[in-house]
């Protein structure tokens, strides 16, 4: 089993396409910046990291919802920028 995670699902797809070929079994992810509140940052405040991952197909339609989300509300180092309301919204019915 190989666990593949990206800041963005850029290279994602690839290598999981290249692990269905090889046989791997494989499961996809990515890391987002976790922000109390989206349009609120203190001074100094630290965002934290977390580590999301797809099972399945709904799964990783639900990724690639928030880490679109996250990118076009605005990134932070790079990576996706999520609040813990788009994470609810986003996991609902996975």
């Amino acid at each position: 089993m190989l666990a593949i995670v990206d800041y963005g699902l850029h290279s994602a797809v690839k290598t999981a396409v290249a692990c269905e070929h090889a046989g791997v079994d494989h499961i996809v992810g990515f890391g987002v910046r976790i922000v109390p509140e989206r349009g609120y940052r203190t001074w100094g405040e630290r965002a934290g990291e977390l580590i999301l991952l797809a099972m399945d197909e709904s799964g990783w339609l639900s990724l690639v919802g928030l880490t679109n989300r996250g990118f076009l509300a605005g990134a932070d180092r790079g990576r996706a920028r999520v609040d813990w309301r788009d994470l609810k919204t986003y996991s609902e019915g996975v």
